[in-house]
């Protein structure tokens, strides 16, 4: 069964979207209390949704490749998929990615 819409975590909601103008209002109402996960999960969703929209704000991208980058350095629930999955979307998001390549190396 599926999670009611109130029972969903970010990460979840926000796997569902299928155009980035339906990410970045999400990303920006709940990125104060993302997880790991959560922040793992927007940014592969992200580089998923390119060219479906608004690229976002520069501002809040690279905020979300930073967070990832955080998040593969210190969340120990997060392993090679995701993080080979975080660094694949900062390319695709024409971020800067080495310091996320150099932490998980």
């Amino acid at each position: 069964a599926e999670l009611p819409q109130a029972g969903r975590s970010p990460g979840q909601r926000i796997a569902q979207c299928k155009s980035l103008d339906e990410v970045w209002p999400l990303v920006e109402q709940y990125s104060p209390k993302f997880s790991g996960i959560d922040t793992m999960v927007t940014i592969h969703r992200l580089g998923k949704l390119r060219g479906k929209g608004s690229p976002g704000p520069p501002t809040l991208r690279r905020w979300l490749v930073h967070r990832a980058e955080e998040v593969v350095a210190r969340d120990p629930m997060v392993h090679t998929r995701e993080c080979s999955n975080a660094m694949w979307a900062a390319v695709q998001l024409q971020e800067e990615c080495r310091p996320l390549v150099e932490q998980y190396s």
